[in-house]
């Protein structure tokens, strides 16, 4: 049992061997242990935003049992972070339930990069599911593709994509330290709310199932992948994280070739000077 819970506030969480009710009173005990080892500002900060989002990730009840901390890994992986982000995060986590005094709950299963894993979507391919949708009248799907190649948004944050947001021209997604400014381009803002005003959507997020509910992980990774097979395009492409993939590294290389540009245009300003101030021009 932990010395820095009271008794009494693990005798009403803990379950035993069925897991342990995660309460914000734990987590800043166990924040508390660490910053008492030495450990400094910054990653105190790290840890906390860490076990800010399982925290977050957990059901209403906050109840984690033997394979919840596997769920949040596998989750973690599908919304494209990087392995090592992955393994930093289940660090924090494993070493929380350690301090808990729940070895049981902890997940040791490292995440290793793997080239294969995830296969590239090319500029090409991504414009053929475009047009695939239009030609199929596959709306909803076509938007669902735009979205995730422009942005760089996650599925988590696809609710975040009201009618307010397109109007406003502006979206700010995630809380706290995680907080950004997504640039949602204006071409697409429009068709968003084209769509939105098609399909008698006026408020609140755009992505909806035909029942008016969010849609899930699973529903658009179907939507996709039934796109994938009329656009001629591998099923294993057809997901969220290669579109994201295929967005970075559209930015990475227009970033490139800028980084070219401007080394090019200041080595001709050298030379150029060269020519009049250059010692052998005495």
């Amino acid at each position: 049992m932990p010395q820095h819970i009271p008794k009494e506030v693990d005798a009403v969480h803990d379950i035993g061997s069925q897991g342990v009710v995660i309460t914000r009173r734990q987590i800043d005990g166990y924040l508390e242990s660490i910053r008492a080892k030495g450990l400094s500002k910054d990653t105190c900060k790290q840890y906390s935003a860490k076990l800010e989002i399982f925290y977050r990730f957990l059901s209403t009840d906050k109840l984690v049992r033997q394979g919840t901390v596997e769920l949040w890994r596998e989750k973690l992986i599908e919304d494209g972070y990087a392995p090592r982000t992955v393994n930093l995060s289940l660090s924090v986590v494993n070493s929380f339930f350690l301090w808990l005094g729940r070895r049981d709950l902890q997940c040791m299963q490292s995440t290793k990069p793997q080239k294969d894993a995830q296969p590239e979507l090319t500029r090409n391919e991504y414009l053929r599911l475009l047009q695939t949708a239009k030609i199929h009248n596959k709306h909803r799907t076509y938007l669902l593709v735009k979205v995730f190649a422009t942005t760089g948004i996650i599925i988590g944050e696809l609710p975040e994509i009201t009618v307010e947001a397109m109007r406003a021209g502006n979206l700010i997604i995630g809380k706290g330290s995680k907080r950004r400014l997504l640039h949602i381009p204006d071409c697409v803002q429009k068709e968003l709310l084209e769509y939105a005003e098609e399909e008698g959507i006026r408020s609140g997020p755009i992505f909806l199932t035909r029942s008016g509910k969010l849609m899930v992980r699973a529903h658009v990774n179907a939507c996709i992948h039934e796109l994938c097979n009329d656009a001629r395009v591998d099923d294993e492409k057809g997901n969220p994280r290669c579109l994201r993939k295929l967005y970075q590294e559209t930015r990475q290389d227009i970033q490139r070739n800028m980084q070219l540009l401007l080394d090019q245009t200041y080595n001709r300003m050298i030379e150029a000077e060269q020519c009049t101030t250059g010692w052998e021009q005495r």
